[in-house]
């Protein structure tokens, strides 16, 4: 299919609509986005250390911007995470823009409550080159509190807090603020901790604490933690809680144990609690000395079990591209820094690739995850108007159709789909799809 582009050198200016800049007192270079004309707008790159927040409708181009910066630091050798509450992440586009996708950590927040609690926890690992936040399509009311939670949790730290959203959410505690604004395309080819828990987390960490201690004295670290309960009535609940790797910090282990819980309590009142676990060896890793510090393997590894917790099995890992034909195929691996192997790359390869494919102003993708359905008016075999949850209005610009199929021995999994790029009056440019097994229209994504 085609890309999308837009003319960015010559308009970029007027596609800000406001930046509050930075002070300049943080005493650390800012990291560069990769395209001279924002960089020049906010004083030189995005500060370290503090929140930034891009923010503006659908089309504006939050998400380009955004992937500009993981592309800049991919290619350096950072490693980033990107927390996704709208489950928006196109790994195709990403690595399309020139972002090195096995150095991404993608958190699939199911919702943004869930996607703060995990920035708070990425924050607290050392070795990556940024973290972002995507709370586009936020419908709560953030509280103040979350916000400096997270400004107290970046403070001194050598990355920034990227935030993208619609609209202002950070306030004054974003040191930057970008707002973004549409302009003219071309056409080119978990809950909250339950209160009664919170008595039982105060037995919990002294039961862990006295464990890990022993532990330490006999040189191992905690495996999975047993939980025996004795309920009223007589009923027992016994529950295992794995972790990712030996530790030997009990506050792990207890954000462990009280987030099974908090997904599953008990059925009735506890009345005694019994606690046992494995000694481990624990895990020790050699790093290279001659490439970026990434996140320590151990620390990485409590990280991603906390993470999982927060956002249930399967969501937490380094996204990549499928070789399948379906536009929104992808896959989700492990994420497992190297720390063995220096990476080498031919000179062919990196002459015959762009600097930074993002700085050429290709548009980024942000998938609809499931996709959302349309009513279309035809004019011509072409798509005229559109009406959709997404967008409304007149049809101002069209490309394709392009037409993928696939899976036929599948009854299940079959497909053949028609898409479209258009742009809509009211600003929106997204990708149109038609379904012929289906006989829908939807939307599956929308560029920006």
């Amino acid at each position: 299919m085609e890309t999308l582009n837009r003319e960015l050198d010559p308009e970029l200016g007027a596609r800000i609509a406001r930046a509050d800049r930075p002070r300049d007192d943080a005493g650390t270079p800012p990291l560069t986005s990769g395209l001279p004309q924002i960089d020049a707008l906010i004083g030189g790159g995005f500060p370290r250390g503090a929140l930034c927040e891009i923010c503006g409708p659908a089309s504006s181009g939050r998400t380009s911007l955004g992937l500009s910066l993981l592309a800049q630091l991919t290619r350096a050798g950072d490693y980033v995470a990107w927390i996704d509450a709208a489950d928006a992440f196109d790994p195709p586009s990403a690595e399309a823009a020139g972002v090195e996708l096995e150095r991404v950590l993608w958190v699939r927040a199911p919702d943004p409550m869930a996607a703060l609690r995990c920035g708070e926890r990425v924050l607290e690992t050392e070795g990556f080159g940024l973290v972002g936040l995507d709370l586009s399509n936020a419908a709560v009311r953030i509280p103040e509190a979350a916000w400096l939670r997270l400004t107290r949790r970046v403070a001194g730290k050598h990355l920034p807090l990227l935030l993208l959203s619609d609209e202002r959410l950070a306030g004054p505690r974003a040191t930057l603020a970008l707002e973004m604004v549409p302009g003219d395309a071309r056409f080119t080819g978990t809950p909250r901790l339950l209160e009664p828990l919170e008595p039982l987390s105060f037995v919990l960490r002294g039961m862990l604490s006295r464990v890990t201690e022993r532990l330490v004295l006999r040189g191992l670290a905690s495996g999975p933690i047993d939980l025996a309960f004795e309920l009223c009535g007589g009923a027992r609940d016994h529950r295992r809680i794995g972790v990712a790797a030996p530790t030997r910090d009990h506050r792990v282990l207890l954000r462990l144990v009280v987030q099974a819980l908090e997904s599953q309590p008990p059925e009735a009142p506890i009345e005694a609690i019994a606690l046992s676990t494995v000694g481990r060896v624990p895990r020790s890793d050699q790093l290279d000395l001659f490439r970026n510090p990434g996140p320590d393997p151990a620390e990485i590894d409590r990280t991603l079990a906390e993470l999982e917790a927060l956002c249930g099995p399967g969501q937490v890992g380094a996204p990549a591209v499928v070789d399948d034909n379906h536009p929104c195929a992808f896959e989700l691996k492990p994420f497992s820094p190297d720390t063995g192997a220096t990476r080498v790359e031919s000179d062919t390869l990196v002459a015959d690739r762009p600097e930074n494919p993002g700085a050429y102003g290709r548009f980024a993708v942000r998938a609809l995850r499931p996709p959302v359905r349309a009513e279309v008016q035809l004019r011509g075999g072409q798509p005229g108007r559109i009406r959709s949850a997404v967008a409304c209005g007149e049809v101002l610009g069209v490309a394709g159709p392009w037409r993928t199929t696939g899976r036929w021995w599948s009854e299940e999994g079959r497909f053949a789909l028609d898409h479209f790029d258009i742009q809509v009056s009211d600003g929106t440019i997204l990708r149109l799809c038609f379904d012929w097994i289906a006989r829908s229209w939807q939307i599956d994504a929308i560029y920006d």
